[in-house]
């Protein structure tokens, strides 16, 4: 049985790849809400794909 390259495009991407391609795409957007402390007065709060790849990065 041959084996055969894989094509760029099947090729397995890291994980900080994947999440620098979404956050060129999907900057501004939300990635998650989470809850506070003291979410009942004050809600939830949002981090978004670009804070998500800042705090990867580093």
């Amino acid at each position: 049985m041959a084996t055969f390259p894989l094509i760029k495009s099947q090729a397995p991407k890291l994980v900080l790849n994947l999440i620098d391609e979404k956050t060129q795409w999907l900057g501004d957007h939300a990635f998650m809400r989470y809850p506070s402390e003291d979410w009942e007065s004050h809600g939830y709060r949002t981090i978004t794909w670009r804070q998500y790849a800042d705090s990867s990065t580093k």
